[in-house]
């Protein structure tokens, strides 16, 4: 899929050096990047379901426990 991305001039400058000291192109770094963020978002919302599971199952527990 194509798509065009607008990045102010600083933060372009910035993937360009990178690109360049990595010997990789813009494109490359933009696709890791979003990869990144993505794991990241992943792994959060994990984390966030599995919380939520351990309070269903066992919050009445921790509840009773903090009363002691």
């Amino acid at each position: 899929m194509a798509m065009n991305v607008r990045l102010p001039e600083e933060l372009d400058a910035q993937l360009d050096r990178l690109a360049r000291e990595r010997g990789v192109s813009k494109h490359a770094l933009l696709i890791e990047g979003v990869q990144d963020v993505l794991k990241k978002h992943n792994r959060k919302r994990m984390v966030q379901e599995a919380l939520a599971d351990v309070d269903d199952r066992y919050g009445d527990v921790v509840a009773r426990l903090a009363e002691t």
